[in-house]
């Protein structure tokens, strides 16, 4: 592997340095590199880097480099797997569940040469939102999570959750996330959910604050359908895939998530194991 698209999160601050710090370690490492040509964080010296548009950036590589955080990675997550390019991450974000190296270890890429790294296969989600009379109104595919939130500070929905057609939660609360397992880290965690070993094929439920100590989150095979409804005399209500711009709902709504047939892949180098990460990320060791 040696062609490589650099790809940095531009509103994370120092980022340009960082950028100008790495280009020169890649370039040492023998990597053939593309940036985004609008890009916001170009190095002054473009020495060895080729600038293309996003599009023919991405198409073009055989891997992205993606510098920031989780939510980096999210963003770049559908056209990557559109374009069937894995993804390799630089934490330069918080916790930083996804990435794989840290900006002190670019020394460690010389392993796409020697082909000593593997792929961890991440599973998607698409979504639908169908109107009462049968119009598509959102179609959107999810890396994370897809979450059906109130739109009103103090007002709950009330909200209807099936499985494969089957009625399976229905209660008043602040509202739903189904997730992936690379989305059980992320907002489902902090909601109380489970937390799902990336390599199982499976999605969870995750309640948002229920008005009810019977509601729990609970765990679905891949497979399954999810459908979530607003019930009538809810409130305003929205929904997020990934964190993206909120699409208003209406009751009667009806919200379809399903396992996607696109999937992103991730390079893994160190991986030191998916529960060392956790205690590594979550513990108070790490504090």
């Amino acid at each position: 592997m040696k062609k490589i698209f650099v790809h940095p999160n531009p509103t994370k601050e120092g980022m340009k340095e960082v950028v100008a710090e790495i280009i020169p370690q890649l370039i040492e490492l023998g990597f053939e590199l593309c940036m985004d040509v609008n890009g916001d964080c170009l190095p002054d010296d473009l020495t060895g880097v080729k600038l293309l548009s996003f599009d023919d950036g991405l198409r073009q590589c055989e891997c992205a480099l993606v510098i920031g955080g989780d939510g980096t990675i999210l963003r770049i997550s559908i056209p990557a797997a559109l374009a069937g390019k894995p993804v390799l991450g630089i934490n330069k974000g918080t916790l930083g569940f996804i990435p794989e190296l840290e900006v002190s270890e670019i020394h460690l890429m010389k392993a796409l040469h020697s082909g000593d790294y593997h792929y961890d296969h991440r599973m998607m989600l698409d979504i639908t939102v169908e109107s009462a009379g049968g119009d598509i109104i959102f179609k959107g595919t999810a890396l994370n999570d897809a979450s059906v939130i109130k739109g009103t500070l103090s007002k709950m929905i009330d909200i209807c959750v099936k499985a494969n057609g089957k009625n399976t939660i229905a209660f008043k609360g602040d509202g739903v996330i189904v997730c992936t397992p690379t989305g059980s880290t992320a907002y489902s965690l902090s909601a109380g959910g489970p937390i799902l070993e990336p390599s199982c094929s499976c999605m969870a439920v995750t309640p948002i604050c229920p008005h009810s100590i019977n509601i729990k989150s609970f765990v679905l095979p891949a497979e399954h359908d999810i459908e979530v409804k607003i019930n009538p005399g809810s409130n305003a209500a929205f929904i997020l895939a990934d964190g993206s711009a909120p699409v208003q709902l209406s009751v009667g709504d009806r919200i379809t998530i399903r396992k996607s047939k696109l999937s992103l892949d991730l390079i893994r180098i160190k991986d030191p194991g998916f529960y060392e990460v956790i205690r590594k990320k979550l513990s108070k060791e790490s504090s």
